[in-house]
């Protein structure tokens, strides 16, 4: 995919976050700023073209095509905001969320809004289905707990797509400012992004 005909790509968590050419120019800057000398990563209509120290060109459609071409090249360490650009803010989310319980009292519901399943198993089995479309593109798990990290400045959120995509934590909650009174809200569990939504 070159870009030249506009997105084709799988289905990516961050895509509605990286929906503008500027958006994916600010997560270009970010994954720059983490790289060894002689990667070049540049935003295009659609995507980004990354072009290997080794002189091997890739084109990628999402942030996690783009976080598998350039890992050898990157060092993401700590998480650090290093105001690389805003990205964009979607339209309100017509997803809607779901709960997991894991009960073996109760009997097994895998459709609505609480679902129920009897093993741990099973719960990890909804979460990578949550991760991954169909089900990604009408529902996202629940917020149920604390965020691990916060970052309060918009300029940040490219810094912070692009270090969870690096990084690929396996449990994490994250939550970063995408405008005044709007969140990126991102929930990692069993290394599954199962919630990557704006929050107003």
């Amino acid at each position: 995919m070159c870009g030249a005909c506009g997105e084709h790509g799988a289905v990516d968590w961050a895509r509605p976050f990286l929906a503008s050419v500027p958006a994916r120019g600010a997560v270009a800057g970010a994954v720059k700023a983490l790289a060894r000398p002689g990667l070049r990563v540049q935003a295009r209509p659609g995507g980004w073209l990354v072009s290997a120290p080794t002189g091997r060109t890739v084109a990628c459609a999402g942030l996690t095509e783009l976080a598998d071409a350039v890992r050898p090249w990157v060092a993401p360490g700590s998480y650090c905001g290093r105001g690389s650009g805003a990205v964009t803010v979607p339209e309100p989310d017509a997803r809607r969320p779901v709960r997991i319980h894991v009960d073996p009292s109760r009997p097994e519901k895998l459709s609505g809004d609480d679902l129920v399943v009897s093993y741990v198993e099973h719960e990890r089995h909804l979460l990578a289905e949550l991760a991954r479309p169909p089900w990604s593109l009408r529902c996202y798990l629940a917020p149920g707990r604390e965020p691990d990290l916060v970052d309060d400045e918009p300029a940040n959120a490219a810094d912070l797509l692009v270090w969870l995509a690096l990084t690929q934590p396996e449990e994490a909650v994250v939550r970063g400012a995408l405008a005044e009174e709007v969140w990126l809200d991102i929930e990692i569990r069993a290394g599954h992004v199962v919630r990557a939504c704006a929050r107003r």
